[in-house]
């Protein structure tokens, strides 16, 4: 696959929107949102789930 100068990691720009905008809203969905602080909070510790179950990042 061709890389773009253009192109964009979505997860740094997850990790970078949660930086600059930690208390707005990251999504909404009826009437429940979450804010890009607690976001990221349930990212970093699903990630930490999975890795104590011994699944990681594919490598290929």
């Amino acid at each position: 696959m061709e890389k773009h100068s253009d192109a964009f990691n979505i997860t740094e720009l997850f990790y970078s929107s949660a930086g600059k905008h930690p208390s707005k809203t990251a999504l909404h969905y009826r009437d429940h949102a979450i804010t890009f602080s607690a976001l990221e909070q349930q990212v970093k510790d699903y990630a930490q789930y999975l890795l104590s179950k011994g699944i990681s990042k594919a490598i290929g």
